[in-house]
């Protein structure tokens, strides 16, 4: 429910990848969907965008809003508070 309230207060629309989605699966929604932001619950949802995201021209940033994220080195995370504390990894920084 939070990303999806976060997604429209900031103009955005918001389409649904389930928790038992494949990393492919994940990559090809985001891709029609010409993702810029992709906001995920856990860890678990990160590491499948992670390992698409070089597929994805035009996401610039992840946001996680629970727990700590397991990023590979050389990618910096930023802490964002929006309602909770969550963790913002953008595509640069990557």
């Amino acid at each position: 429910m939070l990303q999806w309230l976060s997604v429209i207060c900031c103009s955005g629309l918001s389409t649904g990848i389930y928790a038992t989605n494949s990393a492919e699966a994940c990559r090809s929604i985001a891709a029609m969907a010409e993702c810029v932001v992709i906001v995920v619950e856990n860890d678990n949802q990160l590491q499948k965008i992670l390992k698409v995201w070089d597929q994805l021209p035009l996401l610039r940033a992840v946001v996680q809003y629970k727990g700590i994220p397991q990023v590979h080195a050389g990618c910096t995370i930023y802490s964002v508070c929006i309602l909770h504390c969550c963790l913002l990894i953008p595509k640069h920084l990557c």
